[in-house]
């Protein structure tokens, strides 16, 4: 039975001069078994001027005829506001000795508005024989988002700001 282990699949957020990175990692195990899994997680930037809220999904789907795994990334913004931002999302994949397979599904920088959503699907992201390479077939997956542009222009990163930001949202759950 395939199941994902999701302990790990916390979104660790940075924030820089410009936006917010985040990252996702979870571990795969036993995927030869089932033919798709998903995982999914809203997550609110800790932005000071501007929070946004995204919902990242991720589906990894076997092909019936060629056994090749094919990789579905849907990212959308669902939090109400009206000013655009910019995002960008990677997914990578990696084996257990956190080497990085030869395939990344990405979409690049691109202005998104309320409720707007991207997809993108790479197919395939693993052959039989990338998986069956994978010991204890076990895959590791980071999926990144990095959005940018949600801080007011001329509007300089604040440590101690963001900080509260962080600790208002730990401390002061909506």
């Amino acid at each position: 039975m395939a199941r994902i282990d999701e302990t790990g699949a916390y979104g660790v957020e940075t924030n820089n001069e410009d936006g917010h990175k985040i990252h996702y990692h979870f571990s795969i195990y036993g995927f030869i078994y089932t033919e798709s899994l998903y995982f999914t997680r809203d997550h609110k930037t800790m932005c000071w001027d501007l929070p946004n809220i995204w919902k990242i999904g991720v589906r990894l789907q076997r092909a019936c005829s060629s056994k090749n795994i094919s990789c579905h990334l849907t990212v959308k913004r669902i939090d109400t506001s009206s000013r655009k931002v910019r995002v960008s999302s990677t997914v990578r994949f990696y084996n257990v000795q956190l080497q990085q397979l030869d395939r990344v599904l990405s979409f690049p920088m691109m202005e998104v508005r309320s409720q707007h959503e991207v997809q993108r699907t790479s197919d395939p992201v693993l052959t039989p024989i990338e998986m069956s390479s994978l010991l204890g077939q076990e895959l590791k997956v980071r999926v990144s988002l990095n959005v940018t542009h949600c801080h007011r222009i001329g509007q300089r990163y604040d440590p101690v700001t963001s900080l509260n930001a962080r600790m208002e949202k730990i401390f002061f759950p909506k």
